[in-house]
């Protein structure tokens, strides 16, 4: 045994050792560089091993197998590493990226306020990536030209980093905005925002021009025309302040169809006066009226608050308005040149009218009855003419051809009382000359005075002892006729019955009415309803008499007219009109007025849409045979941005609204009035047929009134109808 032996004797055992030593501990760290970029794969992780037995093998979670793992995404990576021995062990670890890209949002974009101005503004709000330590980004705006932008302001607020650019002109602008791993990043693109252009636009130059629609009629000095003084009461006549004057601006930003009823700006217009100032003028839209003799200003502002004028640092410093004059014509004035009448003919004299001032051409309207400026073939007399110009301004004057000295008459002249009547007469007062007078008409007469006379020309020669031949004219007139209408040949259907109207415009007049059917009235007026031939007689205050008469057939045929439609609608929108006629005519004929466009047109109904707001009168006939009935009614039309007159019934309905529309036949009408009252809802196939449903409802402001109907797909119509107005919806099922 192994020990110690003494004299050959065990003395003490000694057994053979050995030290064994385990190696240390195989464990391992991780160092790690972050992803910069939010979405980048810059990251990266070292696995750091100690203990064990190396050499080491690596093998990482996305199959790396070095101890450096590079180009890594946001995500937890595992690494696991075996010794030399096989002794193993794991780590892992977790890289991060910023939780959000860089963005840029723009919450206020401000165009500059007006033409060439510089007080344009940029403002966004700058988030995600990774800040500086000081709460800001690096950025830099461009314009289009590339110059460096440093009108600029920035805030850090609540985790947000605004920048304004500020005082710009209408320009292209371009920001550029980095965060604080953008310059170590390799994967840049969320760490940035670069050359997000923002677009500025300056209004067009605010402008006006003028147009003269009309021009001032008649200078002020003018002494005839007309007198009136209405509009305005200024003590000086209406034709010489009827000018008008219409300003078209362009430019600018206009007002909301909301502001000042609907226009698209202001208007400041103003007349200057007499000691070189300027007066507001009461006029406050594009059209100046009533204008006299001056020159008018006018200033606008647009939505923007910009006016005409001189702007220095985006301030105006001095209002500029555009001017115009309106000048009235010159006055007007008349002369005349004349030759005398010679002895022997009695009727060889002219006579000239001279006119100036004004607005040529004039007219003329002499004594005589012509109209041209010379007058010639003229006897003895005083010749007054009234000469008229282009714009309706008068002057007056006579002048006398002839020998003052000799023969000379005034007459008394009576027209025929009625139309082709032979009641007229002429009377002649003769004065100077020498006695005995001879007379001799252009009838062959030789009294002085002819009576029981037509309408026409007459003329007489005057002659006496040592006298000059004197001759003039007359003109006798026939009034108007009277003039009576009682309309064409008629057929009657069943239960129709017909007005015929004789009135002429004169409280005294007579009528006396006959018919083969015995029927008889004096009245201007009467209701037919029966066969015959109607005979009117009709006699006025001065016995002028005229007559008429009409025949009226009867049939046994049933017919009607009527139809639904809005008493109300926009500008904007089509109207159905809904031919409710029973029975049915034989023939249907719309009367539509002029300004009204069918959109569509079936048997049972049409389509409308209108040119201009206003109150249009639509009109259905329906024939049966050879009798037909009228029907018409009035439907108001209006811009939809016309405040309602709460004066008036056109507005009694606030809302009628139908939904769904389309619908699978299940809907809803809604209803608000003004005022309590009762409804009538009516649905209409638009193939013909009569109501199809009715629903009546009263005693409120509010209505929700359901439809549930099983009725084919299709065109319908849903009519309200209460004690104030009428509308009509289209409702289309599916």
């Amino acid at each position: 045994m192994l020990g110690t032996y003494i004299n050959n004797q065990l003395t003490q055992e000694v057994d053979a050792t050995q030290l064994m030593q385990e190696p240390p501990k195989l464990s391992v760290s991780i160092t790690k560089g972050d992803v910069f970029c939010n979405g980048g794969n810059d990251g990266w992780a070292t696995a750091n091993v100690v203990g064990g037995t190396p050499p080491y093998d690596f093998k990482w979670s996305n199959e790396v197998e070095i101890d450096k793992n590079t180009v890594l995404k946001a995500g937890e990576y595992w690494v696991f590493i075996t010794d030399a021995k096989g002794c193993t062990t794991q780590e892992s670890i977790t890289i991060s990226e910023p939780a959000a890209p860089l963005a840029i949002k723009y919450t206020e974009v401000l165009n500059p306020g007006f033409y060439k101005a510089t007080n344009g503004k940029i403002v966004v709000e700058v988030t995600g990536g990774t800040i500086f330590p000081d709460n800001s980004y690096w950025f830099e705006w461009k314009n289009s030209k590339g110059i460096v932008q440093t009108t600029t302001t920035t805030n850090f607020s609540n985790g947000v980093y605004t920048i304004s650019l500020n005082g710009l002109p209408e320009e292209n602008y371009s920001l550029t905005v980095r965060d604080a791993n953008y310059n170590p990043a390799t994967n840049k693109i969320s760490c940035t925002v670069a050359n997000a252009v923002t677009a500025l636009d300056d209004p067009d130059p605010l402008e006006v021009t003028f147009e003269v629609v009309r021009t001032i009629s008649c200078n002020a000095g003018n002494e005839f025309g007309n007198e009136t003084d209405a509009n305005p009461l200024d003590n000086q006549r209406d034709e010489s302040q009827d000018g008008i004057l219409v300003a078209h601006v362009t430019g600018g930003i206009q007002l909301q169809n909301t502001q000042n009823n609907g226009l698209p700006y202001f208007y400041t217009w103003k007349k200057k006066q007499k000691d070189g100032s300027w007066a507001i003028w009461n006029e406050h839209d594009e059209t100046a009226e009533n204008l006299s003799d001056g020159t008018y200003a006018l200033n606008i502002e647009d939505a923007n608050g910009i006016k005409l004028g001189t702007y220095v640092n985006n301030i105006l410093t001095k209002e500029k308005d555009v001017t115009q004059y309106m000048p009235e014509p010159e006055k007007l004035k008349l002369t005349f040149t004349k030759l005398d009448v010679g002895c022997t003919t009695g009727n060889d004299g002219w006579a000239e009218a001279h006119v100036s001032g004004g607005t040529p051409p004039y007219t003329y309207e002499w004594t005589n009855g012509e109209t041209t400026a010379k007058i010639e073939k003229i006897t003895t007399n005083n010749y007054f003419v009234i000469v008229t110009d282009a714009k309706g301004c008068i002057v007056q004057g006579s002048i006398f051809v002839g020998d003052p000295k000799g023969v000379f008459t005034t007459e008394t002249v009576k027209n025929t009382t009625c139309y082709k009547g032979n009641d007229a007469s002429i009377g002649l007062n003769v004065t100077g000359g020498n006695l005995p007078y001879s007379y001799l008409w252009n009838t062959g007469a030789t009294t002085k005075d002819l009576n029981s006379l037509t309408a026409g020309n007459y003329e007489v020669a005057i002659s006496c002892p040592d006298c000059c031949v004197y001759k003039k004219r007359f003109v006798i007139k026939d009034p108007e006729p009277v003039i009576v209408n009682i309309g064409p040949d008629r057929t009657l259907c069943n239960d129709q019955t017909l007005d015929l109207d004789a009135t002429i415009a004169d409280t005294n007049a007579q009528y006396s009415w006959t018919s083969t059917n015995g029927f008889t009235s004096d009245e201007a007026k009467v209701m037919v309803s029966k066969a015959g031939t109607y005979h009117v007689k009709v006699t006025s205050g001065l016995g002028c008499v005229s007559e008429d008469e009409t025949v009226i057939k009867t049939s046994q045929a049933i017919i009607s007219s009527e139809f639904l439609l809005s008493s109300q609608a926009y500008l904007d929108e089509e109207v159905i009109l809904i031919n409710t006629s029973n029975p049915f005519g034989e023939g249907t004929n719309w009367i539509i007025p002029k300004g009204v466009k069918i959109v569509e047109q079936k048997e049972k109904y049409i389509t409308l849409k209108f040119d201009a707001a206003g109150v249009y009168a639509i009109g259905l006939q329906q024939t049966q045979g050879e009798c037909y009935a009228t029907y018409t009614k009035n439907i108001t039309v209006e811009q939809r941005n016309t405040l309602p007159d709460t004066g008036t019934a056109s507005q009694f309905v606030i809302d009628f609204i139908v939904t769904p529309n389309p619908s699978n036949g299940n809907f809803k009408a809604l209803i608000t009035l003004e005022n309590s009252s009762d409804i009538n809802l009516r649905l209409f196939s638009t193939n013909g047929q009569n109501t199809m449903i009715q629903k009546k409802e009263s005693g409120k402001k509010k209505y929700e009134i359901d439809f549930r109907t099983t009725l084919e797909s299709g065109m319908y119509v849903l009519v309200l109808e209460t004690g104030q107005q009428t509308l009509v919806k289209k409702i289309i099922i599916n």
